[in-house]
């Protein structure tokens, strides 16, 4: 329970970091007198097509507006692939759903936790993919579904 909380927390480190990434550089370098900061490429993508190495096999809502839709590369050289979209599901239903079609799709499940103040949020991975979508409730009381893929280099 404890490495599945570690990850958790990892993973939404990540997440939210490419999210306000895409809004301010950051300097990684680690040496703030360093003068050229090193920052992390993001680059946003047009909702009308999927980021690039995003998962063909994972299903998406049809007619779903899209809220986030980028490829990043993080700190250690990992690419990036991750989408957010308002779905006009139940938390419950997606998440029953996701987990059917990753088992479908031959994805290995390596932990859910659902109920948590994150949201309900599955792990999972397939090949040098490592897949994890956070399902919750944004502040408008709708539900969104945060779907974001990480190859390993």
């Amino acid at each position: 329970m404890k490495k599945i909380l570690i990850i958790v927390i990892i993973i939404l480190v990540v997440v939210f970091g490419a999210i306000l990434l895409m809004k301010v550089k950051v300097n990684i370098s680690g040496n703030p007198s360093s003068a050229s900061p090193t920052a992390v490429p993001v680059e946003a993508v047009s909702p009308s097509q999927l980021p690039q190495q995003f998962p063909a096999d994972i299903p998406l809502e049809a007619g779903a507006q899209v809220t986030l839709n980028y490829n990043a590369t993080n700190a250690a050289g990992n690419f990036q692939a991750s989408r957010e979209f308002i779905s006009k599901k139940t938390i419950a239903e997606n998440y029953a759903f996701y987990q059917a079609a990753l088992k479908d799709n031959g994805w290995s499940i390596t932990g859910t936790q659902a109920g948590t103040p994150a949201g309900d949020l599955i792990f999972a991975t397939k090949g040098t993919s490592n897949l994890n979508i956070r399902i919750y409730t944004d502040t408008n009381n709708k539900v969104r579904v945060s779907i974001s893929n990480e190859i390993q280099k």
